[in-house]
């Protein structure tokens, strides 16, 4: 059953991860561990601007932010109009961090060019990372609520900046994973339901572009996430390649290391002590365990330490209330 308690948990989640991971994004594993040993509080790395404190996010929380404010300004309904204006004001506060292709396409957005010209590829395969996935956490209330046409509205804001099949397969997937866990009790929680439920929505995406499609199957890449579960962290960083800045190696990499502990902020730890695109895989582990598990699965410190954690559980609450969730 969803509760307010677990929406609270999937948005502060994102953020928890995000500033766990956000010190070392683009480190090795082994960098990593020489310098910090494993990750379990928020740090400051030697060299960091004086004013950028521990516990600092990046543009996975404020993207997902956004898009939870253009759902709250429609009411609810699924108004691309209002995503689009809540991207060029994300855009207006601020692009630090941002990858190239969310940048490219608000920056056409606040020009004006309608949101479903604004992603154009022109002929180029182009929109393959994480930018459209990481900020979808509060699109998985649509699933849970049923509402008509979501599965649509969601591939919509994919595409709106990410025009690839393996963009909208990994969107479609991770909002189903994350619905799946708002709506499961912890203790049912079951692995091979998870996966199921991921490669189900996964197909769905491969349907759009297609002339995009390519050798790496995501959808056959989540099939083997439950298999994989077991492996050590050195083992998942070795064949998944760290989980770069690529949605077909990062997502599926995130998956392994919240299969791993699905009731435990030791999977968090784990994989942003992993290396690579560490903000956004802890912003995505961390929505998961937060919506399985609520907000208790994080330690108090973390989310007191957190910069913008009010804002983010005002922001689950104005959700929970649009949604009826108690």
């Amino acid at each position: 059953m969803t509760t307010r308690d677990k929406v609270w948990g999937m948005l502060l989640g994102v953020g928890v991860g995000d500033a766990l991971g956000r010190p070392v994004e683009g480190w090795t594993c082994e960098d990593v561990r020489c310098t910090f040993g494993r990750i379990e509080k928020y740090i400051v790395p030697e060299g960091w601007p004086a004013d950028r404190k521990a516990g600092t996010t990046t543009d996975d929380c404020q993207l997902s932010i956004a898009v939870a404010d253009g759902l709250l300004a429609s009411g609810g309904k699924l108004e691309m109009d209002a995503q689009v204006q809540a991207h060029i004001n994300a855009y207006n506060e601020s692009v630090q961090g941002w990858g190239p292709t969310t940048f490219g396409v608000a920056r056409r957005l606040v020009q004006g060019v309608p949101w479903r010209q604004a992603g154009a590829r022109g002929g180029r395969i182009i929109g393959t990372g994480t930018g459209a996935v990481m900020k979808l956490s509060a699109t998985a209330l649509l699933l849970v609520q049923r509402v008509p046409g979501a599965v649509r509205f969601i591939a919509n804001l994919v595409s709106m900046t990410h025009q690839t099949s393996v963009a909208v397969s990994a969107g479609l997937a991770h909002v189903s994973g994350l619905s799946y866990c708002l709506q499961v009790e912890p203790a049912k929680f079951d692995a091979a339901e998870f996966v199921r439920v991921v490669v189900e929505a996964s197909k769905r995406g491969r349907r759009y572009f297609p002339d995009t499609l390519t050798e790496e199957n995501i959808t056959e890449r989540f099939g083997l996430c439950h298999d994989f579960a077991e492996w050590p962290p050195e083992r998942c960083v070795a064949e998944m390649q760290n989980g770069r800045n690529h949605v077909y190696h990062s997502l599926p990499f995130t998956y392994l290391f919240f299969l791993r502990q699905p009731k435990s902020v030791e999977s968090l730890y784990d994989v942003v002590s992993a290396g690579g695109d560490t903000d956004t895989n802890g912003s995505m582990a961390g929505s998961l365990l937060g919506a399985l598990n609520g907000k208790a699965v994080f330690p108090t410190h973390h989310m007191e330490e957190l910069e913008g954690g009010d804002r983010l559980v005002r922001t689950a609450n104005r959700l929970c209330d649009l949604f009826g969730i108690e």
